[in-house]
Parts: structure tokens; C-alpha cells; sequence
């Protein structure tokens, strides 16, 4: 990784949407394509603003009708040429979970996302007596299968995570939620539906975690953090969740976590 340049790594087929496109419009983008964040382009290709699922749980109230444009923010920027530690850094740094790779100062030619840098770690020397109980995060806070998917939803937003532990009736680790997954419970799409409805502030639609709970990583304390990062790409990348011996949760892991330890003096 020490040699290596964001060039490397980058997905250079990104999603993009145009400043006039609908909330509506660009969250069906997201969903479609699997994306957390999409970067906002003109229509000569130059990056004009930033969007993602962050930004929006922290809104209430806006119309899907609403252009994106009024709701993006202005990401920072990296060349193909920046070296991997600086764009974890710049990652550590701004909170972005994706960072938006131009050339001319403004032409967008690709992304690169905490998730291709942790792939990254396995292969890193230095690393090797970190583990994950070293990292983690103690006494997480979880959600259970019968909690409402708003519950999901307001956790989520509160820790800025787009995944979240969720545990059996007898507190042991079921799995994880993601937010794109228990998004379509509350979004709705049809016109004149504002955003309030992500919260649940506006409808109370009877569906609980459990129906969208899917497979996460998990480690044990003792854990490296080579086995945790293999274990996040091979399953959810986006969380670890530390179990003991009776696959209660005792600690989490996120991406931030483990880009904090790649940056460190």
C-alpha cells in the first residue's frame, strides 16, 4: 500500500446524477446500484457537489420533489496520483466515506471508498499485532429483530454508521441492517412525500428489523485486524461486530476504526 496510489484502487464506472434531478430520482439511483454516496455532476462531466445517505438522515422535511442540488455538498477532491495513506487521512479527516478522483481540477474520473482502501489492510505490513480488541468499540449499542425500522433508522443516524448490530431476544448476534435495506420500508417514492417519512415522523409503518437482517463480520478479541478486514470483505464491509464465546456483542468495529489505524503516526 505504500507504493500505491489512489489510481490502483478507483472505480473509474461511477454513478452520477445531474444538479436537476429529483431527491426521488436519485435515491432510485442509489438503491438500483448498491451506492451510499453519489457524486453530482454537469453536463461536461465536472463534479459539481456530493450526496449521500449521511446527508439525508440528518434532514427532515424535504419534498422527494426537491433537486439535488439544493441538498449536495461540495466534497473535497483528490487526483489519481494521491498516495493511499493521504486519501485515508483526507477520509479520517472530512468524515466522507468516499472521496471523488478528478483531473483538471474538476473532471470526475472515479471514486474510491473506505471500503477499497480496508481491502487493502491484509496486505499491509505493520499491522500485524493489532487486534481487534484493541480497536473496538465497547458496550455498542445494538437493536433487536422486533425493534420498528425507524429504531434502525434514528441509530444510525445518531452513531453516522449505515449499519447496525442487531440481536435475538436472548442477546445474541443476529446479524446486522443496513440502511439502503430498511430504507424502502419508510421512503416513499410517490410526489409530494417529504422526507420527514424517513423518520417515521409522519407514518408508523408496522415492519420490524428482523425482516432485514443480513450477515455481518465478526471476530473475537484476540483477533488480528488482518482476519477482521478479510472478514469484512467477505462479508458486510461496512462492520465487525466482536462476539465472545457465546456470540453476545461485547464490541463493533467500523471502517473508520480500522482508517484511524492506517493514519496513525
Amino acid at each position: 500500500m505504500a507504493d500505491m496510489t489512489v489510481l490502483n484502487l478507483m472505480n473509474p464506472d461511477v454513478t452520477t446524477a445531474g444538479p436537476k434531478e429529483t431527491l426521488s430520482k436519485v435515491l432510485g439511483k442509489m438503491k438500483k446500484n448498491g451506492v451510499h454516496e453519489l457524486p453530482i455532476t454537469d453536463e461536461q462531466g465536472r463534479l459539481v457537489g456530493f450526496f449521500s445517505f449521511d446527508l439525508l438522515s440528518k434532514k427532515k422535511h424535504i419534498p422527494l420533489t426537491t433537486k439535488i442540488e439544493r441538498l449536495m455538498v461540495s466534497p473535497p477532491k483528490i487526483g489519481a496520483d494521491t498516495d493511499l495513506f493521504e486519501a485515508a487521512a483526507l477520509m479520517v479527516e472530512t468524515g466522507f466515506r468516499a472521496l471523488a478522483v478528478v483531473r483538471d481540477g474538476s473532471v470526475l474520473t472515479g471514486i474510491i471508498s473506505r471500503t477499497d482502501l480496508i481491502a487493502t489492510v491484509p496486505d499491509l505490513k505493520g499491522v500485524e499485532n493489532v487486534r481487534a480488541g484493541d480497536v473496538m468499540t465497547e458496550h455498542p449499542r445494538l437493536l433487536t429483530n422486533s425493534d420498528p425500522v425507524e429504531s434502525a433508522l434514528t441509530l444510525m443516524t445518531e452513531l453516522e454508521e449505515i449499519c447496525a448490530p442487531v440481536v435475538d431476544g436472548q442477546g445474541r448476534l443476529a446479524g446486522g441492517v443496513l440502511i439502503d435495506e430498511v430504507s424502502g420500508a419508510v421512503w416513499r417514492e410517490e410526489k409530494g412525500t417529504d422526507i420527514g417519512d424517513v423518520t417515521g415522523e409522519n407514518s408508523k409503518p408496522e415492519i420490524e428489523v428482523g425482516s432485514f437482517v443480513t450477515g455481518v463480520a465478526t471476530a473475537k478479541k484476540d483477533h488480528s485486524i488482518k482476519k477482521v478486514c478479510q472478514q469484512m470483505s467477505a462479508a458486510c464491509p461496512y462492520l465487525c461486530v466482536v462476539v465472545d464465546n457465546s456470540m453476545q456483542p461485547i464490541g463493533v468495529i467500523t471502517q473508520l476504526d480500522i482508517l484511524k489505524i492506517l493514519v496513525k503516526p
